[in-house]
């Protein structure tokens, strides 16, 4: 009986892993299965400095450039200074999960879809959006930042 819970346990072990281009990190697996949400940090209730960011960082995002191009991790915008956490703390825009470049025009759209989905906050979408919702190729974020002067303060980065 035991030989065989061994056998059955080292055969069937190899298929309950993580593809090997995952991560374990459960909030990191989160965040990619969503597609359009108002989800962030436990931070993002923080209605003292995060009142409406993703409709003030919109106003900014609006004034980019279509054709500048955005990285992954690259903050495009943040707004909010100070929090009970950190007082250079605020919330910024950024690409996250993506090979991509993605220019400012899909920005501008991208933080309209989050904006129109009701996000108050912070929020992602996929970039592929509305096309797909699926966060597989990557996503903009509005969330909070411990540090915004690390790329911007309040404005665009």
């Amino acid at each position: 009986m035991k030989l065989t819970a061994i056998f059955a346990l080292a055969t069937f072990s190899s298929a309950l892993a993580l593809p090997a281009d995952q991560s374990e990190n459960p909030s990191a697996l989160a965040a990619r299965a969503l597609g359009i949400n108002c989800r962030g940090s436990a931070l993002c209730s923080d209605a003292r400095s995060g009142s409406n960011a993703a409709s003030r960082l919109q106003a900014y995002i609006n004034n980019i450039q279509g054709n500048r191009v955005y990285h992954n991790g690259e903050h495009i915008a943040c707004v909010g200074r100070g929090s009970l956490v950190s007082p250079n703390g605020g919330f910024c825009a950024f690409l996250q999960y993506t090979n991509r470049d993605v220019n400012g025009a899909a920005i501008k759209n991208l933080i309209g879809d989050i904006v129109g989905h009701n996000c108050k906050v912070c929020g992602s979408v996929p970039i592929d959006f509305p096309g797909s919702n699926d966060p597989k190729n990557g996503i903009l974020t509005v969330n909070y930042v411990a540090n915004t002067d690390n790329p911007c303060p309040d404005g665009l980065c």
